[in-house]
C-alpha cells in the first residue's frame, strides 16, 4: 500500500547547531537583522496596549465571579460538615 503525500514538499529536519557552529550562526543572524521603522515598533507598541487593557478588563470582571464561586464552595463544604 503506498503511503498517500500529504504535503508537496516533504519537511527537511532542521539542524541541531552547537559550540562553535551555533556561535556563527547567531553572529550572522544579528547581523543580517533590520531594526523595525519607528511607524511599526509604534503600531505593536499600541496593539500591545489595547490588549492589556481589554485583558484588564476581562480580569477583574471573571475575579468577581471567580471570588463568587469560591465563596458559595466554602459554603457548601462548612454546610456538609
Amino acid at each position: 500500500m503506498a503511503r498517500k503525500k500529504i504535503f508537496k514538499n516533504e519537511i527537511r529536519s532542521i539542524p541541531m547547531l552547537f559550540g562553535e557552529e551555533g556561535r556563527r550562526f547567531l553572529e550572522e543572524a544579528a547581523q543580517k537583522a533590520k531594526p523595525e521603522p519607528p511607524e511599526v515598533l509604534a503600531r505593536i507598541k499600541a496593539d500591545y496596549e489595547m490588549i492589556k487593557a481589554n485583558n484588564e478588563i476581562w480580569m477583574k470582571k471573571h475575579q468577581e465571579r471567580w471570588a463568587k464561586q469560591e465563596e458559595a464552595k466554602r459554603q457548601k463544604q462548612s454546610t456538609v460538615q
